[in-house]
């Protein structure tokens, strides 16, 4: 995790907890950082909406979209993509299955303490 990603993190905890000022003081310290002489957040469009598209461009490539996903319970839709395999699946609904990494059967063969139960 970069130095970044923490204030995101902590600026969206703070919205979600009701503390929406110390929420835009937290996105404003980062995004003066990437952007020089940025208004206040929210002139630009709704702050929750400004925080995590910010988020998804400072964070870009680097893996972390799946974490959000996970914990704002979000579908995936890659419904107007070209840069992926045809077979794969365009829209995943939230809290579907494949947004959880499966064991291997290579190591859950190889591990007899990991049950049907684990899950």
């Amino acid at each position: 995790m970069r130095t970044g990603e923490m204030y995101f993190v902590a600026a969206e905890a703070l919205y979600r907890a009701g503390k929406e000022s110390e929420a835009k003081t937290m996105l404003t310290t980062i995004m003066k950082l990437v952007i020089q002489n940025m208004k206040h957040p929210q002139q630009v469009m709704h702050f929750y909406k400004k925080l995590k598209l910010q988020k998804r461009i400072e964070m870009w490539g680097e893996g972390r979209r799946l974490f959000d996903m996970k914990r704002r319970n979000e579908s995936l839709d890659r419904t107007h993509a070209i840069n992926h395999s045809a077979i794969a699946p365009k829209e995943v609904p939230a809290g579907s299955k494949l947004f959880i990494y499966q064991i291997p059967d290579k190591e859950l063969n190889a591990n007899s303490e990991i049950t049907d139960k684990n899950e």
